[in-house]
């Protein structure tokens, strides 16, 4: 009987033991299933700080491309444009530090929860294995007490019950009470596996709900980062915009300020345009001349030219004389306010006719006419390659233009006289000119206004630029009296006044070699 109740409290014991045993094996799934949370957690958490960090990152690149774009203006809205971008960069800057600051703490803290979740799973392991030992401690106490001979069990079993119990005897090579002690450790150890396979299944529910939890994380997490980065594709093409904005308005204002520009120049035009013709463009003429004439044109006269039985005249003559009253120069002019429509090239012909018949040897055309036009206001224009000696010139250039072909006209002068003072013979001075562009053009005059012998290369010269060069040059050579002689594909020689250039073929046929000269040929073709 003693037997009997030890092994009924060693059971009620064990049973127990086996409910604390589940209970702590719980508490290990759970803390266990705490720990995987914690783990993706922290796995996850860099990403979750990223994805904070870099909204302020692409702020910040906003506003250094903003920075960049207002470091090229140099206006005031511009300065104070800048200082309050980088006071949000300062601002955003700080913001990172305390995001970074923020993502090592909350590491810090989940790997101290890990260690202390890791601790407790320690401590539940060591309670399982502690009480495992007792339960296996007590069963086999139990075991030990069921084979002991005071502990008998009468059991009445029927017929069938019967034959099976011999047949498991007869199989065992053992007794009755052996097959059935046996038959209760198989009962325990099924109970058991049982018990364990429940547990499996409890943990494989707890890792299949986390492969799941994982899995919907991973999937928000790719779900964000997709979102991420297409807010940031959407944050950079606003930052593209907005600069391409900037630059355009940027743009906007300098041809704004190029046009404001042009505006005020073509009104300062327009002015001294109206100024002039509210003067009255001729009167203004004479003004400037009077200002010079007793310090640069003593002895010259500057008149209204007479309305003859010409059909055409222009308006004023000027001529200069030297100090033996003989005549230096003569110039008409023609003087014209601006008339809308109206082309200067309609009045050439004409003012042309009237030169000649005024007997004067220049004729200028001063115009306000074709106010735009881009030739007539670079400068002093020569047309002498369609009418001798004509020019067109804004009024800037009346006085200009006066001293210009009078300078030359007294030099060439000078040339004749000592001409004649060495018996007609002058040594002519060769100069060899290779022109780059059109602005040498006023060296060539000079050169062959001084009596040099011009030789003219325009290899140098644009394509494009060679026939308006030799248009001009031809021009200017026809109205000096001179001579221009093309002697290679593109070199010409250029002679000034009174000299003629001659062209001759030297061959052993011409008549004009001399008996020498035809001898000296034989002998070096025998050779």
């Amino acid at each position: 009987m003693n037997n009997i109740a030890e092994i009924s409290r060693n059971k009620k014991q064990i049973e127990e033991l086996e409910k604390l045993l589940e209970n702590s094996k719980s508490k290990i799934i759970e803390i266990e299933h705490m720990m995987a949370e914690l783990d993706v957690h922290i796995t996850h958490l860099p990403d979750e700080f990223q994805n904070k960090k870099g909204q302020f990152e692409n702020k910040l690149k906003q506003l250094a491309a903003h920075t960049e774009v207002l470091f090229k203006e140099k206006s005031s809205q511009a300065r104070i444009k800048l200082k309050n971008i980088e006071k949000d960069i300062s601002k955003n800057n700080a913001i990172l530090a305390e995001i970074e600051q923020d993502k090592k703490k909350k590491l810090s803290l989940l790997k101290v929860k890990r260690e202390q979740l890791k601790s407790k799973i320690k401590l539940e392991n060591d309670k399982v294995s502690d009480l495992k030992h007792k339960i296996a401690t007590l069963s086999k106490v139990n075991f030990e007490l069921m084979d002991a001979p005071s502990h008998q069990v009468k059991v009445t079993l029927n017929y069938d019950e019967n034959i099976i119990l011999e047949e498991l005897v007869r199989k065992q090579g053992s007794n009755k009470s052996s097959v059935f002690r046996q038959m209760l450790k198989d009962y325990s150890n099924i109970a058991k596996e049982k018990d364990a396979y429940k547990l499996q299944v409890e943990k494989l529910k707890v890792e299949t709900n986390l492969a799941y939890e994982v899995y919907e994380n991973k999937k928000l997490l790719e779900t964000q980062k997709f979102e991420k980065d297409l807010k940031l594709f959407e944050q950079k093409m606003k930052s593209n915009l907005y600069e391409a904005k900037i630059k355009y308005e940027a743009m906007e204002e300098k041809l704004e300020e190029r046009d404001r520009k042009i505006k005020d120049l073509k009104d300062m035009r327009d002015h001294l345009t109206l100024k002039l013709n509210g003067e009255n463009l001729e009167k203004h003429c004479e003004y400037e001349f009077n200002k010079i004439r007793i310090s640069s044109f003593p002895n010259a006269v500057f008149e209204k030219e007479p309305v003859g039985n010409s059909s055409y005249s222009g308006d004023f003559v000027f001529r200069d004389f030297d100090k033996n009253g003989q005549e230096i120069i003569s110039i008409l002019f023609e003087i014209k306010n601006f008339k809308k429509d109206s082309k200067n090239e309609s009045y050439i012909s004409k003012l042309d006719k009237a030169r000649k018949e005024q007997n004067c040897e220049y004729a200028v055309l001063v115009s306000q006419l074709e106010i735009d036009n881009d030739l007539y206001n670079s400068g002093i224009v020569d047309l002498s390659y369609k009418f001798p000696k004509m020019y067109v010139v804004r009024p800037q250039f009346f006085i200009p233009i006066i001293s210009l072909l009078k300078n030359a006209s007294t030099r060439a002068i000078n040339l004749q006289k000592e001409s004649v003072k060495n018996n007609n013979h002058v040594d002519i001075n060769a100069e060899y000119i290779k022109p780059d562009n059109l602005e040498e053009l006023p060296l060539i005059i000079e050169s062959l206004q001084t009596g040099k012998l011009v030789l003219l290369n325009l290899d140098s010269i644009d394509l494009k630029d060679r026939e308006r060069f030799t248009d001009l040059i031809f021009g200017a050579i026809v109205g000096m009296k001179g001579n221009m002689k093309k002697i290679a594909s593109d070199s010409y020689v250029l002679s000034p006044q009174n000299h003629k250039v001659t062209e001759r073929e030297f061959t052993k046929d011409n008549k004009n070699i001399n008996k020498e000269t035809n001898n000296y040929l034989r002998e070096s073709s025998k050779k």
